[in-house]
């Protein structure tokens, strides 16, 4: 009787805990939104099972972003070809021709060639009469040497004075026999030629410096320019092709 009578104490014992437990478990899962929950009571064992909930709450969906749609640019339109800017002329689809003085609108009318005839490949001299804007003739120049095009002298041609420079500036030079070049030495404002001035002043240097951009060596870039101020500037020297070939302009 008293080995029962222990056992029975402590399954006594045991009870009384569980609901213990029980009591201070219950307030609190009727507050919480947790599933509930049942308890299992055994001899030895004590076991609380939770109960799977009823109802699976709704999963929310996200939509997808959506890429913005690129519109494509809307081509540009196609322009008419330019027959004359200024003192050039189209010859052809890849043939410009150039006439006269350059003056300080050159630039902007050569721009306005190329604009309108991408196909542009050769600048032809036909009878180019020097410069009344040196600036502008150095930009001019600049503008055919970027845009690598051939500089070509027919045998008709002549090319005087600063137009030199526009054909010391094509990617190709080309100059057919008989194509006339003449050359004197520059004046400016105060009648002062390039004579009067050392070769270290800073106006010979542009010149040199432009000469040597456009692919002479320095001795070439040198002896040009020299030869070209050899004549005074009520004076004209001609060159000869072989003259042009022995600095390095054709050939």
């Amino acid at each position: 009787m008293g080995f029962q009578a222990n056992i029975l104490a402590q399954r006594f014992g045991k009870a009384l805990a569980c609901l213990l437990v029980i009591s201070q478990v219950a307030p609190v899962m009727a507050e919480s939104s947790q599933p509930s929950g049942n308890l299992v009571m055994s001899d030895d064992v004590v076991e609380y099972h939770i109960d799977a909930p009823t109802q699976i709450p709704a999963v929310k969906t996200v939509k997808p972003r959506l890429k913005p749609i690129v519109e494509a640019a809307p081509a540009q339109p196609t322009l008419a070809p330019l027959e004359y800017a200024g003192q050039f002329r189209l010859v052809s689809d890849d043939v410009v021709e150039f006439s006269g003085e350059v003056d300080s609108a050159s630039p902007a009318n050569f721009a306005r060639m190329l604009k309108h005839n991408p196909g542009i490949t050769t600048l032809q001299l036909h009878d180019v009469a020097g410069t009344v804007d040196d600036m502008a003739n150095f930009r001019l120049a600049r503008m055919i040497r970027n845009a690598g095009l051939t500089v070509y002298v027919p045998s008709y041609g002549s090319v005087r004075s600063g137009g030199i420079e526009l054909f010391a500036a094509g990617a190709y030079r080309v100059a057919e026999p008989g194509a006339e070049f003449l050359v004197h030495s520059w004046q400016d404002d105060a009648g002062y030629e390039a004579g009067d001035y050392p070769l270290s002043d800073p106006i010979h240097q542009e010149y040199l410096r432009f000469y040597r951009e456009m692919g002479l060596a320095d001795e070439d870039a040198t002896g040009f320019y020299l030869l070209t101020n050899s004549a005074s500037f009520d004076d004209a020297l001609q060159l000869s092709l072989n003259d042009l070939e022995r600095y390095g302009l054709i050939g």
